[in-house]
């Protein structure tokens, strides 16, 4: 009998394939397949479990193994847990290696070198993925490509999301390529490609045609942009709608309503309502343009506006205006300079306020503080120290202290000793002031008040001096302004020297050293060393060397800083630009556009910072703020703390919110809550309370106290996870620990996937310690150290299982390899390519064997498999069993099928039925209800109580069919045979002898019919030479053995000597004749003949008569079926009376 579960083909339909090559068809349907090079043709709800399986035409079907293919008619429903699996179906799922995944929709890969072809809704976890053809796909590991992706995600390393416009794609990690619509890219050299409603984050990005998009971090580029923001280092926005770039050496080209505020900002090429605001700010053919900051041009720009520091409006700029030191406006309509060493050329209706500013050929044009000159200027005007009106200049006015108009019409000169000289239109008033120069209304009122070469300066009160200060104010006692245009002093012992613009009120304030634009307000305020544009308003407030600053309050200081200010009492500001200190007691060294607001915040070396509340200190930081109290931020950029105690440093894009927050090296990171660490993390975030995120990479952490030390890629959503070392994986809930995990994952809590490797847990209290492509579902899981596994329920054990997955509660598949339980309570424990579905099957060390239904025992089997309940197969080998009670133990290459058979010890050998036996029998089978074929070797017993048992080579068919002797052959009801070698068939039949075959029972009560004996296939068959068949009166059966043939033979050699014997005849006058014969019949029969005739006598009884005597002798012979008569001999005699 061949080895049972080997289907080469066949086995159909609750098929069963257990071993070595196995195939099987007959459209197969519910097959199973445990061993090797199994392939289940035409399999529906099939399972291959083992090495090289391929599961043909197949629905619902699952390959756990090597080298698994799920092929033919879609697939559908399939799952391949292993290496070099190929799944092709619908709603697949592959774990392991080399996967392939063709054509699949709700397909999920894990594992190493993934692809998913023509895949929808599909997701890869793992290395070296691609996602083909994807909808709704999304890949977390390395390499990942997702190509013709609709609605995908990338979060990993190398990560490309490309074709079909991809749509609403996120990309997170390194390398990211993302050429998307409604795209986000977040880590290091992002590269968004045609995107729309884009956004990058990190390092490197370049987004092409972006719509509504924004870019934050460093090289940043956006080209065709529109809608745009792009904030960091280096951003470039090329022929971009309503842009925005804030950071260093930003570049808009060709924008609409565009604005750049940093360093170095540039926008050029008909850049509508654009504005840049920071350091050598360049607009060129930008019309309604705005510049503020250091070294600004405009060009060819309507309504321009420049603010700062050598501006430069040039070529007629139309309704131009420059604000700060050494603007330049050339041939520019309707433009107005403020600031220090203005010019204004060739321009109409054009104003120039603040230091140094020369307006030449310019109509209608007004310059109002310190040597102003305005030349060849019609309906000029001039007020402050030292202005100059000259060469015809009409309708000029100087109002001051010794204010000279010269050559001025127009002039106005009022005050004492006020000296105007050719200057019309000057004003004077006030005694002994002077209007000079030229200084064209000029004004001066009060005592000894002096204006010189100061236009539009106006002196009031006793002893003020207005040198060289054009549109100088002094009011009161004893104020001095020298050399400070547009400068006012009101009060008492006020000095402004070499200041433009400034104005002091109170009592003993000084502004001196080139402070232009300064102000000071109070008593003993202090405003020195070029601090232009500077305001003090209160007590003892000292200005130093600050540019564009204010101090307002008690004791504020302001030393070397631009575009700065102090408010309240005991703030400080030390090399600062742009910056700001609003409080008490709050400290900025070396700062730049930065604020501090509040109580003892610490500001040193930053840029573009803010500090808001309570002793927050920042330092070397940029484009960053701190908000709350006791905030440290520390040598990082583009980043925020926002809270109390919160520290970041060393960061960029760095930000935490909320209570003692550490951000340490961290690089687009975040961080909400309290107490959470990010150090040398990288684009991470933690949001909750005492997560730990160091030297993490691409990671998350939201709840409390998550663990993310060293993690690339992971995430903790809950309390108490830890990740640390983990690498492309996530934890949701509470106490999960993923240490050192490789692309896993776990939801629930109290999960445990340390070392593991793309493997996940869900539920709670699962352990896959240093697990491989493994996972579990459920409660009190166990997957230690499995690899290519999975737990599905409660406290199922896969401790060191390989290629093997349990389902439902208390499954044990501990040290099991390519095994599966499904149920409860399933034990297959050093089980090998077996399974076990459902309750208290135990399949402990088996090898090929498979388990489904109840207390089924496969203890130590191999290649064997039980079907029911509770069947035992305990130390069975290449068996099954299929149904309830069967027992097989120790079985080899045997099946049992039905209820409480029995095939102990069997080899080779069948039970089919209920209390079928084949116990200790070899190549047997037992089929029926109680058929007996135990100790039986190479025999059978078919039907109800059929008995072949202690027999050899025998077969017992039919019911209460009985054989007890060797060889024998029952076969029908009742049928018995005890002799050797006897076969009994039919109803009732019975053997007598050894070597007998009986047909029928005794009593002659049934006949015999045999149709196809009289056909010419069953003659053409037929060999050698035919005998006839003979019976006694008991039936016996026997051959003549050719004598009916041959007596056939002898009767044609007869017939043949009978022609040939004729008589010769004699005429009336011979009286003895002789003749030879030949004779032949059916042309098989010859013979030859000698016959004689002689007269006895004539007119014996009456005249005319005659009697006479023959006779013949003669040999014949012939063939009949083959069979000789041999020398036939025959002779005849007669007597002949003739009248």
């Amino acid at each position: 009998m061949p080895a049972i579960a080997q289907c080469t083909p066949s086995s159909g339909t609750n098929s069963s394939c257990v071993g070595t090559g196995n195939l099987g068809n007959g459209a197969t349907l519910n097959s199973l397949a445990v061993g090797n090079q199994n392939n289940i043709q035409g399999a529906t709800n099939a399972f291959a479990n083992g090495n090289e399986n391929q599961l043909w035409q197949s629905t619902n079907t699952s390959a756990t193994g090597d080298s698994n293919d799920l092929s033919g008619s879609g697939t559908r429903n399939s799952s391949a847990v292993g290496s070099d699996n190929d799944v092709r179906g619908i709603n697949s799922s592959a774990v392991g290696s080399g996967n392939g995944l063709r054509g699949t929709e709700n397909s999920s890969a894990t594992g190493n070198a993934n692809r998913l072809l023509g895949a929808v809704n599909g997701s890869a976890i793992g290395d070296e993925n691609n996602l083909e053809d994807s909808t709704n796909s999304s890949a977390t590991g390395n390499l990942n490509q997702i190509w013709q992706a609709t609605n995908s995600s990338a979060t990993g390393d190398n990560n490309t999301l490309t074709g079909r416009n991809t749509r609403n794609s996120s990309a997170t990690g390194q390398g990211n390529n993302v050429s998307a619509i409604n795209s986000s890219a977040t880590g290091s050299l992002n590269n968004l490609q045609d995107a729309v409603n884009s956004s990058a984050t990190g390092d490197s990005n370049t987004l092409i045609r972006a719509r509504q998009s924004s870019a934050t971090g460093t090289l940043n580029s956006l080209n065709d942009a529109q809608n745009s923001s792009a904030s960091g280092t280096s951003n470039q926005l090329s022929g971009t709608v309503n842009s925005s770039a804030a950071g260093d050496r930003n570049t808009i080209s060709g924008s609409n309503n565009a604005s750049a505020s940093g360093e170095q900002n540039q926008i050029l090429n008909g850049s509508h309502n654009a504005s840049a605001s920071g350091f050598n700010n360049q607009l060129n053919n930008a019309a309604n343009s705005n510049a503020a900051g250091d070294r600004n041009a405009i060009t060819n720009s309507n309504n321009a506006s420049a603010s700062g520091q050598q501006n430069q409006i040039l070529n007629g700029s139309h309704n131009a205006s420059a604000s700060g030191v050494s603007n330049e406006i050339s041939a520019s309509q309707n433009a107005t300079a403020s600031g220090n060493d203005n010019t204004i050329t060739g321009s109409h209706n054009a104003s120039a306020s603040g230091f140094n500013n020369q307006l030449n050929n310019a109509a209608n044009s007004n310059a109002a503080g310190d040597r102003n000159a305005i030349t060849n200027s019609i309906n000029a005007s001039a007020s402050g120290q030292q202005n100059q009106i000259l060469n015809g200049s009409h309708n000029a006015s100087a109002s001051g202290a010794s204010n000279e108009i010269s050559a001025s019409e127009n002039a106005t000169a009022s005050g004492n000793d006020n000296t105007i000289t050719g200057s019309d239109n000057a004003s004077a008033s006030g005694q002994q002031n002077q209007i000079t120069n030229g200084s064209h209304n000029a004004s001066a009122s009060g005592v000894s008040n002096e204006i010189s070469a100061s236009q539009n300066a106006t002196a009031s009160g006793n002893d003020n001096t207005i040198t060289g200060s054009h549109n100088a104010s002094a009011s009161g006692v004893s104020n001095e302004i020298d050399n400070a245009q547009n400068a006012s002093a009101t009060g008492n012992d006020n000095t402004i020297s070499d200041s433009i613009n400034a104005s002091a009120s109170g009592q003993q304030n000084q502004i001196l050293n080139g402070s232009h634009n300064a102000s000071a307000s109070g008593q003993q305020n202090q405003i020195t060393n070029g601090s232009h544009n500077a305001s003090a308003s209160g007590f003892d407030n000292e200005i130093d060397n600050a540019q564009n600053s204010t101090a307002v309050g008690d004791g504020n200081t302001l030393d070397t800083a631009t575009g700065s200010s102090v408010y309240g009492s005991g703030n400080s500001i030390t090399f600062g630009t742009d910056s700001a200190a609003i409080g008490t007691d709050n400290a900025l060294f070396g700062v730049a556009g930065s604020t501090a607001t509040g109580s003892s915040n610490f500001l040193i070396g930053t840029d573009n910072v803010s500090a808001t509340g309570a002793s927050n200190i920042l330092v070397g930081t940029a484009n960053s703020s701190a908000t709350g109290f006791f905030n440290i931020m520390a040598l990082s950029e583009n980043s925020s703390a926002t809270g109390t105690g919160n520290i970041v440093a060393f960061s960029q894009n760095a930000f935490a919110t909320g209570t003692l927050n550490v951000l340490l090296g961290a690089s687009n990171s975040s961080t909400t809550g309290v107490l959470n660490i990010l150090a040398g993390a990288n684009n991470s975030s933690a949001t909750g309370t005492f997560n730990l995120l160091t030297n993490a990479t691409d990671s998350a952490a939201v709840g409390t106290g998550n663990n993310l030390t060293n993690a690339t890629a992971s995430s903790a959503t809950g309390t108490a996870n830890d990740l640390t070392d983990a690498t492309s994986s996530g934890a949701v809930g509470n106490d999960n620990q993923l240490v050192a995990a490789l692309q896993s994952f776990s939801v629930g809590a109290s999960n445990i996937l340390n070392d593991a490797e793309n493997s996940s847990a869900t539920g709670t209290a699962n352990d896959l310690m240093t697990a491989t492509n493994s996972n579990a579902v459920g409660q009190g899981n166990i997957g230690t150290n499995a690899t290519n596994s999975s737990a599905t329920g409660t406290n199922n054990n896969l401790t060191n299982a390989t290629n093997s997955s349990a389902t439902g509660q208390g499954n044990i598949a501990a040290d099991a390899t390519n095994s599966s339980a499904t149920g409860t309570n399933n034990d297959l424990t050093q089980a090998e390519n077996s399974s076990a579905t459902g309750d208290g099957n135990l399949l402990s060390d088996a090898t090929n064997s498979g388990a489904v239904g109840f207390r089924n025992n496969l203890t130590d089997a191999t290649n064997s498999f039980a079907v029911g309940n509770p069947n035992n197969l305990a130390g069975a080998t290449n068996s099954t069993a299929i149904g309830s009670t069967n027992s097989m133990v120790g079985a080899q290459q045997s099946l049992t099928v039905g209820t409480a058979n029995n095939a102990d010890g069997a080899l080779n050998s069948l039970a089919v039925g209920s209390t079928s036996r084949v116990t200790g029998s070899t190549s047997a089978i037992a089929f029926g209800t109680n058929a007996n074929a135990s100790n039986a070797n190479n025999s059978f017993a078919f039907g109800n109580n059929a008995n072949a048992s202690g027999t050899t080579n025998s077969l017992a068919a039919g019911a209460n069919a009985t054989v007890t002797a060797n060889d024998g052959n029952a076969i029908g009801t009742n049928s018995q045979v005890a002799h050797a070698r006897s076969t009994a068939l039919g109803f009732g039949a019975q053997s007598e002898f050894a070597d007998e075959v009986t047909l029928g029972a005794k009593n002659g009560s049934q006949t015999y019919t045999t149709p196809g004996i009289t056909s010419d296939l069953s003659k053409q068959r037929q060999t050698g030479r035919l005998e006839l068949v003979t019976t006694d009166a008991n039936g016996h059966l026997a051959s003549d053995g050719g004598d009916v043939f041959r007596s056939i033979a002898k009767l044609q050699a007869g017939v043949a000597v009978a022609l040939a014997a004729e008589a010769p005849s004699l005429t009336s006058a011979e009286n003895f004749g002789m003749r030879i014969g030949w004779g032949n019949f059916e042309g098989d029969a010859n013979a030859v003949a000698v016959s004689a005739i002689g007269v006895v006598c004539r007119n014996c009884f009456s005249s005319g008569d005659r009697i006479a005597i023959d006779g013949s002798v003669g040999a014949g012979w012939s063939d009949y079926k083959s069979y000789s008569a041999g020398n036939s001999i025959g002779g005849r005699a007669g007597v002949q009376w003739t009248w």
